[in-house]
């Protein structure tokens, strides 16, 4: 009898040890194999068979390179993750679980085990082969078309071994059934957008009934991680909906710090990963830095375009991640860890050209990984922190002035409105100074500053651009070094804008000594600007 039942448990091991046929499956895979992806690579192995399998033994091929697992119980239709990098920036449960460095702290992340072992990335055209103990091929998931390096491969059960990407926003369904099955309940929370608005944290999401069935009512609640748990910030009431139905909800709420880690979270059902989104909430001290000034349009030998920011608080900022968008491209600022220290830091579309003609500027001058060229004629300049959120903004639209900058007043906030700056050649690195738009000031800019007016078409003219706020009657005079009006170039003329030239030539249509001479416009109600222009041979 004792006999019996020991050879009965040691049949009963055997057939537990030893893999079934078609007992494991790689049912889904993910790498970053691209510039623009975010998380580790893992690939989801499915126990489909009514036996434990035992993975001891067993090797999984990914990106040509062959890994052994260690001992592994896989229990009767679950499913296992394996992937290269747990814990920490980047991580598995950074992406697919709610950063808290803990896997296992949700519902949504006790479905199913994973394991970290090293496993190489896949490229953009490859497989992921499971190979048994005894070297023969398991299970296949193979893909032959490059695609959103951002979502998941998964095996369909219309495409056999042959897999195709997730179409979900989550990006991929690890430890769950794949989004090409389809299931009754399903409420997915298809995105998540976040912004600073009055001072406090607004969140706009997007739900939709990705289930064949109608959905119950249901909550969505926002928590935020406050050390190792979570606090309920929210909760919002979500009505039925019928499958395919979707629905926006914005909530705003008071938040007083920069970032928090938070997680929005529907009620579990049939698919739990697209059931919550990780985000991060924004509040009063948002955005730590902002944008001060940008020069769009240079002027010859200017130094290039540039970006100056400005830190809001004395706390330093991590630049690493944040980006410069504008209507069509975007400029990492860095990709490695940069601290900003300083209250202001200049972006340089190039390094050598600022500094060749501002080497006097003592702020932090940062060399982008990449930089998006500013449409003179009128663009949107975003500034992006590394989590995708909007931190700061300024749009323009009428063409931009060679040589003069647009700028914030140094007190002024996110939302206010942008002024061209009164210095030409703007004020990088130093405290703004605009040009208000109810003020009678004016901007005189002269280009070249050196002229040679001698007929070979090389610097012959100059030409003073006049920017105004209001139109005002202006008049423009040209001075020598004894302070005689030489020639008049606007004589109480109305004015907001215009160019004008001047040959180098007096009234009487002389040509005037070398030397310099000074530039006076005067404005209606007693403002004036005064500028000098050299006559050289």
């Amino acid at each position: 009898m004792i006999r019996t039942l020991i050879i009965a448990i040691v049949m009963l091991m055997i057939a537990g040890g030893r893999p079934a046929k078609a007992g494991m499956v790689v049912s889904e895979a993910y790498s970053p194999y691209n510039e623009g992806s975010d998380g580790p690579t893992w690939i989801e192995l499915y126990n489909d068979s009514d036996i434990n399998q035992v993975l001891s033994g067993m090797r999984i091929i990914s990106g040509g390179v062959s890994t052994q697992f260690p001992m592994l119980v896989v229990e009767p239709y679950s499913y296992v993750v394996v992937c290269d990098n747990m814990y920490g920036p980047g991580s598995f449960e950074s992406r697919w679980g709610d950063s808290s460095g803990i896997w296992g702290d949700r519902s949504f992340e006790e479905l199913f085990m994973i394991v970290e072992m090293p496993i190489a990335p896949a490229s953009a055209i490859d497989s992921i082969v499971l190979l048994d103990a005894y070297n023969t091929t398991a299970s296949l998931l193979r893909w032959s078309a490059e695609a959103m390096a951002t979502r998941s491969w998964e095996r369909s059960p219309t495409t056999g071994d042959s897999a195709i990407q997730c179409p979900l926003g989550v990006g991929g369904t690890p430890g769950e059934i794949n989004s090409t099955y389809p299931v009754d309940n399903d409420l997915a929370i298809e995105s998540l957008t976040v912004r600073r608005s009055a001072g406090q944290c607004e969140i706009a999401v997007q739900i939709r009934n990705a289930g064949t069935a109608p959905t119950s009512t249901t909550e969505l609640t926002v928590t935020e991680l406050i050390g190792p748990y979570f606090d309920t910030v929210v909760t919002v009431d979500v009505p039925s909906l019928a499958s395919g139905g979707s629905l926006s909800i914005t909530k705003t709420f008071p938040f007083s710090d920069t970032y928090h880690p938070a997680v929005a979270l529907l009620n579990d059902d049939d698919r739990r990963s697209n059931n919550h989104r990780r985000f991060m909430i924004v509040g009063g001290d948002y955005p730590p830095i902002m944008l001060s000034e940008i020069m769009a349009a240079p002027s010859t030998n200017g130094g290039g375009e540039w970006i100056e920011l400005r830190r809001r608080s004395d706390t330093a900022v991590n630049l690493q991640g944040w980006s410069i968008q504008d209507a069509s491209h975007q400029a990492v600022i860095s990709d490695s860890f940069l601290v900003l220290s300083d209250s202001l830091a200049l972006i340089a579309q190039s390094l050598n050209e600022f500094i060749a003609s501002h080497d006097k500027v003592s702020v932090p001058v940062i060399d982008p990984v990449s930089w998006a060229s500013l449409n003179n004629s009128g663009d949107i300049v975003r500034l992006v922190d590394p989590y995708g959120i909007l931190a700061d903004t300024c749009r323009y639209s009428n063409p931009s002035i060679e040589g003069m900058s647009l700028a914030r007043e140094p007190a002024a906030g996110p939302s206010d409105s942008w002024h061209n700056s009164i210095d030409p050649g703007g004020t990088p690195g130093t405290s703004n100074r605009v040009l208000e738009e109810s003020s009678d000031q004016a901007v005189l800019t002269a280009m070249p500053q050196t002229i040679s007016p001698d007929g070979d078409g090389i610097d012959d003219e100059v030409v003073f651009r006049v920017v105004a706020t209001v139109s005002a009657h202006c008049t423009l005079r040209i001075f020598d070094r004894n302070g005689r009006v030489v020639r008049s170039l606007l004589s109480n003329q109305l004015l907001s804008s215009n160019e004008i030239l001047w040959d180098g030539y007096d009234a009487n249509g002389g040509r005037l000594p070398i030397g310099i001479y000074v530039i006076l416009l005067e404005m209606e109600g007693g403002a004036s600007v005064r500028r000098a222009v050299v006559i050289a041979r």
